[in-house]
């Protein structure tokens, strides 16, 4: 997409969320997808459910990890570092913030030329 400022000012203005920090912008996506919270008041990310099981913890400290950035918190200006053993979902939680992102963009601009 290519255009002046001002082209991308008269966006922003129809679709706040266009200008979003890039935190904020995944603290949306995954938020956006649904929420359910368990019996013991722990949260579960529609976004993962169909491609990662069994690491709702780790997952919930990463949402978290967003949140706090997006809300403009010093965390945003640390380095999220994902470490575990092999096969533990670390590249394909990359891959599904990718491929999210992406379709979350596209959506974005999708319902701004629709105005």
């Amino acid at each position: 997409m290519e255009g002046t400022f001002r082209d991308y000012l008269s966006l922003v203005l129809q679709q706040p969320t266009m200008a979003q920090r890039a935190h904020a912008r995944l603290y949306s996506m995954i938020h956006t997808t649904g929420v359910r919270v368990d019996e013991a008041g722990k949260e579960h990310y529609a976004f993962f459910e169909r491609d990662l099981f069994g690491i709702d913890e780790p997952l919930a400290k990463v949402v978290e990890y967003f949140k706090a950035a997006a809300l403009g918190s010093d965390v945003g200006r640390r380095i999220l570092l994902l470490y575990g053993p092999p096969s533990s979902g670390k590249s394909q939680l990359v891959i599904l913030l990718k491929r999210g992102l992406e379709a979350f963009r596209t959506r974005m601009q999708g319902s701004v030329r629709h105005r």
